[in-house]
């Protein structure tokens, strides 16, 4: 469940679930973690519609599932205290359902677009490209969240081995844009 940093690792499922014979159902919406009580009126106007549809279609779908795993733009999620509160109280309905939820941290971002630091690269001109800093603090508010809750586990990945020279990893560009894995990324994360 989550927003497009969830929808990034649908491959990654597909890859994780082929190798531990599980299947996955993947929840996302752009901008919007479906969930109850999240607060639509602070994502673009176009995305309204579908996030609210698919906060209906997820309540339809969680009671069917014993596990629950959750990714999102958490740097931009947790800046709003409604969805931080929406959060928990999501949280409380996975308890008293007996639900396992996993919370994945926010993977690295950068300031620019990696695809043109690669093609800079490969002019030879050095680009400026960094990772954003506010990363490590909305995971590390994150994993506060989670502590909180027995059912609830946090993962960081985000300083594994893949993410040591992102958005490359081993000679080859991993993300496709400033936020989102590519096709090649998302399957060295399920492998990661």
């Amino acid at each position: 469940i989550g927003d497009s940093h969830a929808a990034q690792l649908n491959l990654s499922f597909d890859k994780l679930g082929q190798a531990q014979g599980k299947s996955f159902q993947v929840l996302t919406a752009s901008s919007c973690v479906p969930i109850k009580g999240f607060d639509v009126e602070r994502i673009s106007a176009g995305a309204q519609k579908d996030c609210l549809a698919q906060i209906d279609y997820t309540q339809t779908q969680l009671p069917r599932f014993t596990n629950v795993v959750m990714a999102g733009k958490w740097s931009y999620q947790l800046e709003s205290k409604a969805f931080e509160q929406a959060l928990k109280n999501f949280l409380v309905e996975t308890a008293n359902r007996h639900q396992h939820v996993t919370i994945l941290a926010q993977l690295p971002m950068f300031n620019g677009n990696p695809v043109r630091a690669e093609r800079l690269a490969k002019l030879g001109i050095t680009s400026q490209l960094q990772p954003l800093q506010n990363i490590d603090e909305s995971n590390a508010k994150l994993a506060q969240i989670a502590q909180a809750y027995k059912h609830v586990t946090f993962k960081n990945f985000s300083k594994i081995q893949l993410f040591t020279n992102a958005p490359f990893h081993d000679g080859q560009l991993i993300y496709m844009d400033a936020h989102h894995l590519n096709e090649v990324g998302a399957v060295r994360y399920a492998q990661a």
